[in-house]
């Protein structure tokens, strides 16, 4: 499914499993985004989510889940986790904004090198 594939449905966590969630925290334009579009994030670093089927209802394309618990992610699972949020945030919400910002800074020092490039 791409960005602009039309949602087919949604998981919506009611109750005393909502609470297990926090709005995105903000640190650069690109989780900025994320937290103005409603996204969430767990509450506790490390862990996934785990519900059971018999707290889960279906209401159309809509499967609200009633209650949840927190398990520990394995080794690997949290490794990988974190080097995705890590690199996403070095990369997208820091390494766009400085390198563009750099760019802008030094626009005539680049100018110069790009126009003298070729020249002996």
């Amino acid at each position: 499914m791409g960005l602009r594939s039309a949602p087919t449905g949604r998981v919506e966590f009611i109750g005393e499993a909502a609470k297990m969630f926090r709005p995105h925290p903000v640190q650069g334009w690109f989780s900025g985004f994320k937290r103005l579009a409603g996204q969430h994030v767990s509450k506790k670093i490390g862990y996934d989510i785990a519900f059971d089927a018999g707290n889960v209802y279906r209401h159309g394309n809509i499967l609200r889940v009633s209650d949840a618990s927190f398990v520990r992610q394995s080794a690997g699972h949290f490794a990988w986790s974190n080097t995705r949020y890590y690199s996403r945030l070095a990369f997208i919400d820091w390494g766009i904004p400085v390198a563009a910002g750099s760019a802008y800074y030094f626009r005539q020092d680049i100018a110069n090198f790009i126009e003298g490039f070729g020249e002996e």
